[in-house]
C-alpha cells in the first residue's frame, strides 16, 4: 500500500497471530480489543476502514460500525454486504489500490453513511419488535 498508509488493526486475538503477523512491520500496529472510546477515537483518526475478510458467515459488525461513524469503508467482494456503493475487491493489489484512493481527498462517488445507518437502526428495531 501507500507509503503514507498506517494500519491499525483492532478486535480479539486470542491466540496472539494477529499480533505476531504486525511485529516487524512499520506502518502496522495491533491494537487488540478496544474499549467503546478506544474505538470511537480510532475511528475518528480513520482516514479509511479496511473489511479485509475472506471466509465466516453473517454481516461484518465492523462495517456497521464504520457505517455508524460515517468513515469510508473498502471492502473485500466476499464480505460486502453493503452494495455497489462500497468500492470492493477480493483481488489484494485493486485492495490496496482502493485504500490508496482513499488516502486522497478529491470527488468520488460517495455513499449515504448517515441515511444508510439510520434505516439499518429502524428496520432492526422493527425486527425485534
Amino acid at each position: 500500500m501507500d507509503a503514507r498508509a498506517h494500519v491499525t488493526i483492532a478486535g480479539a486475538d486470542p491466540r496472539g497471530v494477529g499480533r505476531r503477523l504486525c511485529q516487524g512491520h512499520a506502518r502496522v500496529t495491533f491494537a487488540g480489543l478496544l474499549a467503546p472510546a478506544e474505538l470511537d477515537a480510532a475511528f475518528a483518526r480513520a482516514a479509511v476502514a479496511v473489511n479485509p475478510t475472506r471466509s465466516g458467515s453473517g454481516f461484518q459488525v465492523k462495517l456497521l460500525d464504520a457505517v455508524a461513524r460515517g468513515v469510508p469503508i473498502v471492502s473485500t467482494a466476499w464480505s460486502n454486504k453493503l452494495g455497489p456503493e462500497i468500492p470492493a475487491s477480493d483481488d489484494l493489489r485493486e485492495l490496496a489500490r482502493l485504500i490508496t484512493e482513499r488516502l486522497d481527498p478529491g470527488p468520488r462517488a460517495t455513499f449515504d453513511y448517515a441515511a444508510f445507518h439510520a434505516g439499518a437502526v429502524a428496520a432492526w428495531t422493527a425486527f425485534l419488535a
